[in-house]
């Protein structure tokens, strides 16, 4: 029969083998994560530039359609998609 004490070392020593293999897979799964674990500070930054540049985009259109208004080449149709995206910059804005 083994004695204890090396039996504790091989116990020992598979389990640091095991947690050794274990970290190295986690590594592998998402390197860029945060410390923490947390990603949600990162995605909801990605989403707010997201809407900030479709806000942008959205504003520049209404810009543009509001200078065809001025120089007199846009039609009734197209007024009522100005007042759209109009309502939806206002929507998103409050």
């Amino acid at each position: 029969m083994r004695s204890p004490r090396k039996a504790t070392i091989i116990f020992v020593a598979i389990f640091l083998f095991l947690l050794s293999f274990v970290s190295a897979e986690l590594n592998k799964r998402d390197p860029q994560a945060p410390a923490g674990g947390n990603p949600a500070p990162a995605l909801e930054r990605q989403v707010e530039e997201i809407q900030h540049q479709q806000r942008e985009e959205k504003f520049q259109q209404l810009e543009h359609q509001q200078e065809h208004q001025q120089e007199g080449h846009q039609q009734e149709g197209h007024q009522q998609e100005q007042y759209q995206l109009q309502e939806e910059l206002i929507l998103q804005y409050q």
